[in-house]
């Protein structure tokens, strides 16, 4: 399943774009090295959303799933979505559960020692593990021992995403409220009443 969704994007400049754009999109830059290199997304989002509706940069709202945020100005990336998370994946970059590009993504993030924790089912024991890597140059969680430890199961990777912060907000009336705090604190034009009503239509059915 997938769908629309909100994403502001501010360069390093404090240039600021608001625009609709599809679920897969936003996974696709969660996990991306063009945001943690803060190169100009400006270009890739023209191109994948060609006719897709911008809006006024101080009217900010959530809307479709929710919202998306890539703020270069303050380091940051978060969202407020049901679809997928933030700065991290669920799959096996080894037998192609991803698309291509995003493979390639996930096993370059292994191989600069950006994977800080992997979460996966233990066939031996019949039960999901965590395990958080503290990662340095005598101790990297490499591509051999991932493998070894998920043995062609799926898992979730979550990624170093420095100097990029992740933040993701619940789901949920009081997750709204927060972000919408934050980011009026960041600066960022809201629209009050178009974010109240989306709190309305989505919570108070």
């Amino acid at each position: 399943m997938g769908g629309s969704l909100n994403m502001v994007y501010r360069d390093e400049k404090g240039n600021t774009e608001f625009r609709e754009i599809y679920t897969s999109g936003m996974y696709t830059l969660q996990m991306s090295h063009d945001v943690i290199e803060k190169k100009n997304l400006t270009p890739l989002l023209d191109e994948w959303y060609e006719g897709y509706e911008k809006f006024d940069k101080d009217k900010i709202h959530p809307s479709g799933y929710g919202l998306f945020v890539v703020d270069y100005l303050h380091n940051e990336m978060y969202s407020i979505q049901g679809y997928c998370g933030t700065g991290n994946c669920y799959g096996n970059p080894w037998n192609q559960s991803y698309g291509r590009e995003e493979n390639k993504e996930v096993l370059r993030f292994i191989k600069e020692n950006r994977v800080t924790e992997l979460e996966y089912f233990d066939h031996e024991r019949g039960e999901c593990k965590r395990k958080s890597v503290k990662q340095t140059a005598k101790n990297p969680f490499t591509e051999d021992i991932i493998k070894g430890m998920i043995k062609g199961s799926l898992a979730t990777f979550t990624f170093d995403m420095s100097p990029i912060k992740v933040m993701e907000f619940s789901e949920d009336k009081a997750g709204y409220r927060k972000l919408k705090k934050h980011m009026t604190e960041r600066g960022f034009g809201i629209d009050k009443k178009a974010w109240s009503e989306f709190i309305k239509d989505t919570f108070d059915y």
